[in-house]
């Protein structure tokens, strides 16, 4: 169960990640992508959610990059 809970809670870090990358996959730019994940990756609001230990935190950290591609491209929007 430690093991699960070590790779669920640093793994929503490259999941969070990974999903920036796809959310801006239709911008077709390389400098784009790599700008908006360094960016993502930089931002200390995961780094102070594993700190104070808040699950919540990461898991919205992880997941929202996905929800809002997913809802971009539900809603039909001009680049997805």
């Amino acid at each position: 169960m430690g093991f699960l809970r070590l790779v669920l809670t640093l793994g929503m870090i490259p999941i969070g990640v990974a999903g920036v990358w796809h959310f801006l996959k239709p911008f077709n730019s390389p400098w784009i992508k790599v700008a908006g994940v360094s960016i993502y990756f930089a931002s200390p609001v995961p780094y102070n959610a594993l700190r104070s230990g808040s699950w919540s935190g990461l898991i919205l950290y992880g997941a929202l990059p996905w929800l809002l591609s997913y809802l971009a491209q539900a809603g039909n929007l001009s680049p997805f």
